[in-house]
């Protein structure tokens, strides 16, 4: 076993001994499936290994996004408790207006006078719409409140997640480097 191929770690009798890091990287699924081939090999401790693990696990990354979901969560629950200002305008401009024609002794204004045919304009050229709402619910049952303090316990079980992934991932690491340095002992 080469040195460019092993870890370092002290036994029982201080005397530095050299330990397989790829079997290491191997068990605890830091290496991903296509660089476990290629990945240079070099001395790591335990702390090293730990180290390694915590930032390259792929199962805690996604306990740290969850953890930031569920923050994200809280601040909008949060937010129902407070008014909605929403403001919508809307413009639009006809080519041709259209005109609303009404036949001659449809409609006459006097018997005195004679039939005439009028055209009226049914809308403007330009038109202007503008609206603005604030919305406040008075009563929703409880919804929001506990609403609110569901995200809550959602941020606290995803801290809690995280915290035993990181537990579970260290107690593997160790679990691996203490079996290869058992393994290395019987050779």
């Amino acid at each position: 076993m080469g040195k460019g191929n092993v870890f370092m770690t002290a036994g029982r009798t201080g005397k530095a001994r050299l330990l397989p890091l790829p079997l290491l990287l191997l068990l605890t699924g830091i290496l991903p499936v296509s660089a476990r081939a290629e990945t240079p090999v070099r001395a790591l401790s335990l702390d090293d290994a730990k180290r390694l693990a915590l930032e390259r696990n792929l199962g805690l990354s996604v306990t740290r996004k969850e953890e930031r979901m569920a923050e994200a969560e809280v601040k909008r629950r949060y937010a129902d408790f407070f008014p909605k200002l929403s403001a919508e305008a809307d413009y639009s401009r006809q080519g041709d207006i259209p005109q609303l024609r009404i036949a001659p002794g449809t409609i006459s204004p006097s018997p005195l006078l004679p039939p005439v045919e009028i055209d009226l304009p049914i809308s403007d050229l330009t038109n202007y719409d503008f609206r603005l709402t604030l919305r406040q619910p008075l009563f929703a049952g409880g919804e929001i409140r506990y609403a609110y303090e569901g995200a809550q316990l959602g941020r606290k079980l995803a801290g809690v997640s995280r915290q035993k992934t990181v537990q579970d991932l260290l107690l593997r690491v160790e679990l691996a480097y203490w079996d290869i340095l058992k393994a290395e002992r019987l050779q």
